[in-house]
């Protein structure tokens, strides 16, 4: 890997799912190492990277930037607007490199970044992935309730997501958890996005 995940703040990324969810499973692993050994292995590669313009977005492309850069790319950066970026990112797909955000919960459904459907806006799709093993446990994974079989079903998109590689995760978010009170809420590891907090409040 070209980028080490561990300079930048959040849970290192080894796929779009994080690794503390019970639907990870540990072939994802595989992607997630960082090798000094590839330092100048990107001489003379020439992008653009694409993200919204704001703060926080701003301050990750930098931290990218910098990285590739050691290894030898040349990198411009492109800031746009809410509306450039449906128009430039989700609806013509016209970048090189697009920096996004993606919010995955507990519940793993990653159907409208993923799914083959989902390529025409307002899907998420932007890196035009077309798999029909993708799909079909994309589809699986939200019509199946049994936890087990959905392992199962994960464990496969992981998989064949991994062989297909049309995107590169690199952080998934912490959980942060604020209380007025001196009683914090007990939150398993499993917990990886804020909206699942709220399960655990009585």
């Amino acid at each position: 890997s070209n980028l080490d995940r561990g300079q930048i703040p959040g849970l290192a990324a080894s796929g779009p799912i994080p690794s503390n969810s019970p639907y990870w499973t540990e072939h994802a692993e595989l992607r997630v190492g960082f090798d000094p050994a590839a330092q100048g292995t990107l001489s003379g590669k020439e992008f653009t990277i694409a993200t919204l313009n704001q703060p926080e977005m701003k301050q990750l492309l930098q931290q990218v930037k910098a990285q590739l850069e050691e290894r030898g790319a040349v990198i411009k950066e492109l800031y746009l607007s809410i509306d450039e970026f449906q128009s430039k990112v989700l609806r013509e797909h016209d970048f090189d490199v697009a920096l996004v955000r993606q919010y995955v919960g507990l519940d793993p459904d990653l159907y409208s970044f993923w799914h083959s459907s989902q390529i025409d806006a307002p899907g998420w799709n932007i890196a035009s992935l077309k798999n029909r093993r993708v799909d079909k446990t994309l589809e699986q994974g939200r019509t199946i309730t049994n936890i087990e079989e959905r392992k199962g079903i994960y464990s496969e998109f992981q998989q064949y997501f991994l062989e297909e590689y049309p995107a590169v995760y690199i952080t998934h978010p912490p959980v942060y958890v604020i209380s007025r009170t001196e009683q914090l809420v007990d939150l398993p590891e499993s917990v990886t996005d804020l909206s699942d907090v709220f399960s655990y409040i009585q």
